[in-house]
This record gives structure tokens, C-alpha cells and sequence, in this order.
């Protein structure tokens, strides 16, 4: 009927529960349509207000208001129905609160989410938590969000298909551990934000990078690594995609040992064999330079072969994440965190202490090209 120019509520209101069926038996087409005909419905305020008393029209406008953007005026009118209804039950209050959270009335979202316990309300309860200064509390909820949410569970903006590189996908569990990894990195608990931000980093792995090379020490890494990254089958992943922390951040160790000049120990993490063999070359032509009774000529062809190998394979070999090589990027881009950070709001005097210690020496880009 719509098609046809009807835009009566009632047609609006069959076409909704047709297209949910349709959906329960998983046809591709029946997310768009549901989509597309929210869409259409929302541009109609006096039909939408005929519907909005309707609980099945209500959980499918406030799951596309939170999943998609509205026009001001939308926004303002969902907000002006969320206010009438406060002492209203509504379905999945979770969804709502999330809305008016988004919208920025926490006070909506306060009252919608306090009686609800699904991960969704924990994440905004902590939310919640946050901005009154409650860290305890935040911690808490973060807690029994990161619990709950599933491993799998992804969410998009538009488009359920897994290869529309249009839309960006977002695993809540991915990005609620993240986010608790930072509130323990503001806490100075440094090893439990790498522990929350690692859970993350299949779709946050810069996050994770960034605590795990520039705060946390190598033997607290070594350590961190031994126990919860074991060797795996599998390439180095990349920031931009094609993710593999376990490999990434054996890798990220490998070369923090190779910066600290423990080559024997480093060479064990690399991922590939034949960055393995580069290692073991560079350490052995770095001892065969030190041995006191060669002659001084052999001894600069030992040092001028280790550089021949840091200025090939250095990247692979020593180079930062981040900054200033950006090993992510496989050093074409200068993106990631900054060369500088400074105390104060979320940083902490501890962490920034940590941060200059980790600097590189020399703090260049292509810093190995300078060893």
C-alpha cells in the first residue's frame, strides 16, 4: 500500500508488521525495507504521533533513533514524546535511554535506564557514572557491560552486510572494553588497561598499542604477552583492517626487545621466519663487531652489514607502532598518537613519566636509519 501513495497510519502500521515477518524469516531484503519505511514514516509527524502509542512502532523508531541519524526536528520531537511518557512504560528502555543519552539528556536517560539491567543500560549507566564524577561506579558498570555483551555481537549503521566498507561496524564488546581500558589507564592501573584495551583490539588495536609500547615497561609486556598472547599461526595484522593482535602484540614486544638490545630474546616473538633470520643476522654481525681480538677492518664490515640490515628491515625489526615510525602504517602515514603528551585531564604524572621513557633514540622518524 505504500507504494501506491497511502500514507494512512493504519497503512503504515500493516507494512511495519509485514516487513517484521518478514524479517523473523531472515529474507535479506527486509532490514532495508524496515529502514526505508521508518524513514518515510518520520517525515510524516502527525501519522508518527498516531502511532507512537502502538509498543511495536515505538521499539522500531527508538532502535532506528539510536542507530541512525535524525533531523533536529525529529530529534526534538522524539524527545518531546520521551518527556510525556516518563512515567510510561516503553519497550526496551535500554534502546531509549541510549537515545537520549546520544541526544544529550542525560536526564531522560537516567530515568529510562535505572530499572534496566541488559549490557546496553550498564553502558549507559556508566556513562551516566562518568559524568557525575562517580569513577567508582563507572568502573562497576563497565565491568558488567564488558560481562555481558557477546564476543560477536556487531552493530552497523545501515547496512548489515559484512563487506559494505560504506558503514563502519561497531562490536560493542570490543568498544565498551576499550573504554574501560582507558578508565584504568587513568587510574594508573596501567597492566589492566592493557588487559581491557587488549580485549578491544581486534577493532582498537592502536589503543591497546599505544599502552602496551609506550606505557607499560618490556618486562611488564614480556610478561602480559607470555601469559595471554601465546604463538598462533598467521602474518602480522595491519591498524587498518585484516587484525591479529595475538600476533600484533608479540610482534610490538619482539621489537621493544630488539630496541633493548635483548636480540636472543626477541627473535622467539617475531611472527615471520624470515624476520626471525634478520634478527639473528643483525645480533650476530652486532657481536661479531665487539670481538676484541678482530681486526678493526673486520670489525666496521660486522657494523656496516648491521646497518645494511636496520636500514632494509629496520621497520620490521626496531620500528615503533606509533609514533615516530609508525610500524602500524608500515611507515606511510604519521597517524596514530602524538610525539608529545601532556599531564593533566585523562593523564596522568605517572603515565607521562612512562611516556618519556619510552621515547626513541634518537626520536626520529626511521629512528633505526640513526642507530
Amino acid at each position: 500500500p505504500l507504494s501506491e501513495g497511502v500514507t494512512s497510519a493504519a497503512a503504515y502500521q500493516k507494512a511495519l508488521q509485514l516487513y517484521a515477518q518478514q524479517a523473523a524469516y531472515n529474507s535479506p531484503s527486509a532490514y532495508q525495507s524496515l529502514r526505508m519505511t521508518i524513514e518515510h514514516l518520520m517525515t510524516q509527524p502527525e501519522v508518527t504521533a498516531q502511532l507512537m502509542g502502538d509498543k511495536f512502532i515505538q521499539q522500531l523508531v527508538f532502535a532506528y533513533a539510536f542507530s541512525n541519524y535524525f533531523s533536529d526536528q525529529v530529534r526534538l520531537d522524539l524527545l518531546a514524546k520521551l518527556e510525556q511518557q516518563q512515567q510510561a512504560d516503553v519497550p526496551d528502555p535500554d534502546v531509549v535511554a541510549a537515545f537520549a543519552y546520544r541526544q544529550g539528556r542525560s536526564d531522560l536517560a537516567a530515568h529510562f535506564v535505572k530499572n534496566s539491567n541488559t549490557p546496553l543500560a550498564a553502558w549507559v549507566k556508566a556513562k551516566l557514572a562518568l559524568q557525575q564524577g562517580d569513577n567508582k561506579a563507572a568502573l562497576d558498570a563497565y565491568v558488567q557491560a564488558a560481562k555481558a555483551f557477546p564476543v560477536d555481537e556487531n552493530w552497523t549503521s545501515s547496512s548489515p552486510e559484512p563487506n559494505d566498507y560504506m558503514m563502519e561496524g561497531i562490536a560493542p564488546n570490543c568498544l565498551v572494553n576499550s573504554e574501560l581500558g582507558l578508565l584504568q589507564l587513568q587510574r594508573n592501573e596501567y597492566l589492566q588497561a592493557l588487559h581491557y584495551l587488549y580485549l578491544g583490539a581486534k577493532d582498537y588495536w592502536m589503543d591497546a598499542a599505544y599502552v602496551a609500547e609506550r606505557v607499560v615497561t618490556t618486562d611488564e609486556l614480556k610478561s602480559f604477552v607470555d601469559q595471554r598472547a601465546p604463538a598462533v599461526e598467521g602474518t602480522g595484522g595491519h591498524a587498518w583492517g585484516d587484525a591479529n593482535p595475538p600476533v600484533q602484540i608479540r610482534n610490538l614486544l619482539a621489537r621493544r626487545l630488539m630496541r633493548d638490545k635483548r636480540y636472543q630474546e626477541a627473535i622467539a616473538y617475531f611472527s615471520e621466519p624470515e624476520v626471525q633470520q634478520q634478527a639473528r643476522d643483525y645480533a650476530y654481525q652486532l657481536e661479531r663487531s665487539q670481538v676484541f681480538w678482530l681486526p678493526a677492518t673486520y670489525k666496521a664490515e660486522s657494523l656496516f652489514n648491521a646497518r645494511q640490515i636496520a636500514r632494509n628491515s629496520g621497520m620490521e625489526l626496531m620500528g615503533y607502532e606509533g609514533a615516530p615510525d609508525y610500524a602500524a602504517w608500515d611507515g606511510l602515514f604519521e597517524y596514530g598518537w602524538p610525539d608529545e603528551i601532556q599531564e593533566g585531564g585523562l593523564i596522568s604524572a605517572g603515565e607521562k613519566q612512562r611516556f618519556d621513557a619510552s621515547k626513541a633514540k634518537p626520536e626520529k622518524r626511521f629512528h633505526y636509519r640513526f642507530v
